[in-house]
């Protein structure tokens, strides 16, 4: 990886979720998609601290090494 922290395809890393500054990624976002989110901005970064900690019990659930997805869903 480069020292820029960007990837050999240039895209930008992300951090790990509990390394993820909330505050700085959600005036980051409104900045870069010119959203004035100013008045709601506390509450922005409380619904995204709460993705945050739903989504890392999705990301500590250990999977198989050799798990498959399926070619097709059928309910």
């Amino acid at each position: 990886m480069a020292k820029s922290g960007r990837t050999s395809r240039n895209l930008v890393r992300m951090p790990e979720p509990n390394q993820l500054d909330v505050t700085a990624f959600v005036e980051q976002q409104a900045i870069a998609l010119d959203l004035p989110i100013a008045d709601y901005q506390a509450g922005v970064t409380a619904n995204f601290e709460r993705i945050r900690s739903i989504a890392q019990a999705f990301l500590e659930f250990p999977l198989p090494t050799d798990l498959v997805a399926a070619p097709r869903f059928e309910p």
